[in-house]
């Protein structure tokens, strides 16, 4: 059975995603909605997509997956309906879904087609789709299929050379752990069995851990540490170990890491 999902920029204390739950439960019976986060910072529609795309493959095939995340578009703009692997994405086409296709092709794409000035998208106009969707009614009636998705050109990152491998932050968890672009592919293929330095603003790590507790060496880490790892997705990490934001501090504070920052690694 399917699902529809909810990422939004809305955190939880206002009443924008009680709305949107309220909206599609009215509209529905009995539907299973599952929040996937909430947390997404402001117009960080690259963080969403990253998000999504992390998890959306661990839901049943045929979910809808409803993205309120910098959803309010110019005249130009288009809302889209994209279909991938057997999935739906509901959501403002102003760079996410490039993020999220990552250059893989969609089984189709829609744009959602009625002009729509008002301040409320999510409700007004993901959810009567995503309800279409759920409920097996086609939506060639309020959609006509497009060519393509709008393509963004990441801002390049400077300073890449023979031996160095760039990256951004893509990412901050809830412990202030930041997450890059760089793929373990791509650091072993640059690296060929050479030394290395990950250079984090003023601060430099030379070795990767297995783990959030042990160097590669196997001894264990003690609080505060910093550390670099290869994390479930195959994306380099920079964690401080048990590090907290506001109390020992994550790593997002401690380093002085934002979103989009320039993480580099230097090859001997």
């Amino acid at each position: 059975m399917s699902v529809i999902t909810l990422t939004t920029e809305y955190k939880t204390k206002g009443y924008e995603v009680a709305s949107v739950k309220g909206a599609v439960i009215s509209a529905l019976n009995r539907p299973e909605i599952v929040d996937i986060t909430h947390e997404i910072e402001p117009f960080a529609y690259m963080e969403a997509a990253f998000v999504v795309r992390s998890v959306f493959e661990r839901f049943p095939e045929g979910s809808i997956h409803l993205v309120g995340v910098d959803c309010i578009k110019k005249i130009e703009d288009k809302y889209l309906v994209v279909k991938y692997k057997k999935h739906y994405f509901i959501g403002h086409d102003n760079g996410f879904f490039s993020v999220l296709l990552q250059g893989d092709t969609a089984e189709d794409i829609r744009e959602i087609g009625w002009d729509y000035r008002g301040t409320f998208p999510m409700i007004d106009v993901f959810v009567p789709v995503a309800v279409r969707l759920y409920s097996g009614q086609s939506i060639g009636v309020i959609s006509r299929p497009v060519e393509e998705v709008k393509k963004i050109t990441l801002r390049q990152v400077p300073g890449v050379k023979e031996n160095e491998l760039s990256g951004r932050v893509i990412h901050i968890d809830s412990y202030g752990n930041v997450v890059t672009s760089i793929t373990r592919e791509q650091f072993e293929q640059k690296r060929q069995g050479r030394k290395f330095v990950i250079e984090v603003r003023a601060f430099t790590i030379n070795r990767i851990s297995e783990q959030y507790a042990y160097h590669e060496s196997g001894y264990a880490l003690r609080d505060g540490d910093m550390l670099a790892l290869f994390n479930s997705l195959g994306l380099l990490e920079i964690a401080i170990y048990k590090g907290r934001p506001g109390l020992e501090g994550g790593a997002t504070s401690l380093l002085g890491l934002s979103l989009e920052d320039t993480i580099k690694i230097v090859f001997e």
